[in-house]
């Protein structure tokens, strides 16, 4: 039953985004130069994308290790979006088009674009590895029984068909349902969990002490995911792509405080 239902919802989030995708009739859609987007969906875009799959197995794990001190993951890891939300009138006045790249070679030259381009390959060989070796895990889940080369194969070619076929309409679209399902599904088990445990004071009666503390968390720690997820943040295409595709600085701004 899990397994089928795994496969339903997988090939529903998927198909949604395919079929965005295809009501596509121009680049300046695909990539997000049409600037449509609204606060809401741009919202629902930025935190989709953080409650991907390194933000939820690392959010699990620091939970298990470290107690309700372990929102930190959440709290400091995605403040970035807040700085977005600062930034976002002056980044969309200065950066012409909707990439990076754009903007070094207008700023710029051609080969100040290429730097960052080959920067971002060498980021991907590490990088990418890890997204799908926890994509994997998840597929060896739900599939025990199938090996990790499997696993990894299905997971890159269904991330290659979905992303060439999708762009930003199908990110946007994939977004809303993403981030509205996990809100009500994480609701409804918390109402129907938490009476097994005589509500939230008898969970915690239950667990280790000092798991209701917030101080589990070294603040270095805080600091460091505070300041490294802004700097990264700001050279990161998969954020600044979603931003600069809002109508305007307005929605900008509210879609990068809703996603936070």
């Amino acid at each position: 039953m899990l397994v089928a239902i795994w496969i339903i919802t997988f090939c529903l989030i998927i198909g949604i985004g395919v079929y965005a995708g295809t009501k596509i009739k121009s680049a300046n859609q695909w990539s997000g130069g049409d600037k449509t987007m609204g606060a809401l969906t741009l919202g629902c875009v930025f935190a989709a994308w953080q409650i991907g799959g390194m933000a939820v197995v690392g959010a699990a794990q620091n939970g298990y290790n470290l107690g309700i001190s372990g929102s930190w993951y959440s709290i400091a890891g995605s403040f970035y979006f807040i700085a977005l939300a600062v930034f976002a009138k002056i980044i969309r006045e200065r950066m012409p088009g909707e990439s990076v790249p754009v903007y070094l070679q207008t700023r710029y030259d051609i080969r100040t674009t290429r730097l960052y381009s080959y920067a971002w390959i060498v980021y991907g060989f590490l990088y990418i590895p890890i997204q799908l070796k926890t994509v994997s895990s998840i597929i060896q889940i739900v599939l025990p029984g199938l090996n990790i080369m499997a696993a990894m194969f299905i997971g890159v070619t269904i991330a290659v068909i979905y992303t060439s076929f999708s762009g930003m309409k199908g990110a946007s679209a994939v977004g809303r349902v993403v981030c509205i399902g996990i809100y009500v599904l994480l609701i409804c088990f918390v109402f129907t969990t938490l009476p097994r445990f005589g509500g939230f004071g008898g969970l915690l009666k239950s667990l280790p002490e000092n798991y209701d503390s917030m101080g589990n968390m070294p603040t270095q720690r805080i600091i460091a995911w505070i300041v490294g997820g802004c700097i990264s943040t700001a050279v990161m295409q998969a954020v600044l792509q979603p931003l600069l595709s809002a109508k305007s600085p307005e929605a900008a701004r509210a879609g990068s405080v809703l996603g936070y």
